[in-house]
């Protein structure tokens, strides 16, 4: 099942070519930032879709693509659905993993997860955050991180400020009616959340007491 909005991919072309050419292009030097420390990840097809599977490997300066999972010290194995999610920004590493949508049959998963940025580099040319570099407004000035947009604000706008910040504060975007609706229906989620249900998540306060602190 392709994602919803976007082209079909196949696995194997798109790592020979498309991937290929954008690393080439400068994408492998745009993710170098993120790869200090992290060893070499494989993604495997676990449903029987074409391909085989595919290692990423940190070298200087860059990432290389080897076809094949034998030489990968982490190996993921990942169905063609989520695994588009993930190129198209749709997925997270930490999503997939508490979801058990994906399995770790070699290595450290947490190396999928500490890959993430890198991987946001190489497929959508994100850049790596740097804390020593001003966030900027498109004509040069300081960005205010703590501005919040209206729905009648200039796109651009908003699009330069979430590229730039990750977030997007966007305010009066719903009715109060609509409001009204998201929370009774969050609270008939509530009530038919059990723990254990893989739709929810639970955790724990001081005195020990098991709460519900999100519904997937």
């Amino acid at each position: 099942m392709a994602v919803t909005g976007f082209k079909a991919l196949s696995f194997d072309a798109f790592h020979e070519g498309e991937l290929a050419t954008k690393i080439a292009a400068g994408r492998g030097t745009l993710a170098a930032n993120a790869l200090g420390g992290l060893r070499s990840l494989a993604f495997r097809l676990s449903d029987g879709s074409e391909g085989a599977a595919w290692t990423y490997r940190p070298i200087d300066g860059g990432v290389v693509l080897e076809r094949g999972e034998a030489s990968a010290d982490t190996l993921i194995a990942i169905d063609q659905e989520s695994w588009e999610g993930l190129v198209h920004d749709y997925e997270s590493a930490p999503g997939l993993l508490y979801g058990s949508r994906v399995r770790c049959l070699r290595g450290d998963a947490l190396q999928f997860v500490l890959w993430e940025p890198a991987l946001r580099a190489l497929y959508q040319g994100r850049p790596i955050y740097d804390p020593s570099k001003p966030l900027l407004e498109r004509d040069g000035t300081a960005l205010d991180p703590t501005r919040a947009f209206s729905a009648n604000d200039a796109v651009d706008e908003m699009r330069h400020f979430l590229r730039s910040t990750g977030y997007l504060v966007v305010r009066a975007v719903f009715a109060a009616d609509e409001v009204a609706t998201f929370a009774r229906e969050a609270a008939e989620l509530r009530a038919e959340a059990v723990k254990g249900d893989r739709l929810s998540w639970w955790s724990k306060r001081a005195d020990g007491e098991e709460i519900l602190c999100r519904v997937t």
